[in-house]
């Protein structure tokens, strides 16, 4: 199981980070895919730095959820600009913009390398899926994550009522996958956390996240 576990996981990180690398080089003036393709990339170092840390019983596992943790922060990120550009750009960011709406995802990422009051401490053995620790203020971390998670989808789903057609219902496809994909990887990466102050099951997120790679994939690729 172990082996099937890390395979498969590596198998669909590569995949994501393939498939940005070609939104990248087929893409660069259009906005729906370049935005599509940072937030695949994200997701794709995300499901590969939790899966280099599971089983990994070197010091350097707690630096990769270090970074595992900073690229969940990216997605949700992104995953509010997609929402903002996505099926047709609603508002266009410029620099400034974009850099305000990266700020707390900037703070959170000092704060995560460079203290351990999000994250603790990390243990994990050959045999044995690491479990990593949360820190006193670790629910800042959480709230920024479930906020922007949902202020995302709950802005999608009231755009897609001022939609018709073909329009609407890639954006609630779009949805569908998000829900499909996120879901439990907000349950078991970031509400179970929350209340336990440690998590397990990172691995989890990286299989549902196939959801949004296929459903969302198709989508954009035919717009």
């Amino acid at each position: 199981m172990k082996i099937f576990t890390l395979t498969a996981s590596y198998l669909i990180a590569s995949a994501e980070i393939i498939l940005a690398l070609y939104f990248f080089s087929t893409s660069s003036k259009n906005t729906i895919r370049r935005v599509t393709g940072f937030l695949t990339l994200v997701t794709g170092l995300w499901v590969l730095t939790t899966t280099m840390a599971a089983y990994n019983a070197s010091p350097w596992a707690f630096h990769l959820y270090q970074a595992a943790h900073i690229f969940g922060l990216l997605i949700v990120t992104i995953l509010f600009h997609f929402a903002l550009v996505f099926p047709t750009p609603k508002l266009r960011l410029d620099s400034l913009h974009l850099a305000l709406l990266f700020i707390p995802t900037v703070i959170l990422s000092l704060i995560l390398i460079g203290s351990r009051v999000l994250l603790t401490s990390f243990t994990a053995s050959a045999t044995e899926a690491g479990v990593w620790y949360g820190g006193g203020m670790y629910w800042l971390y959480t709230t920024y994550l479930l906020v922007m998670y949902t202020v995302s989808i709950v802005f999608m789903m009231i755009r897609s009522r001022s939609l018709d057609g073909i329009l609407r219902k890639n954006l609630r496809i779009v949805i569908l996958s998000i829900v499909l994909g996120g879901f439990p990887a907000i349950v078991t990466d970031v509400i179970m956390p929350l209340f336990l102050n440690y998590g397990q099951y990172a691995l989890i997120g990286g299989f549902s996240s196939l959801a949004w790679l296929g459903i969302t994939m198709y989508v954009v690729l035919r717009k």
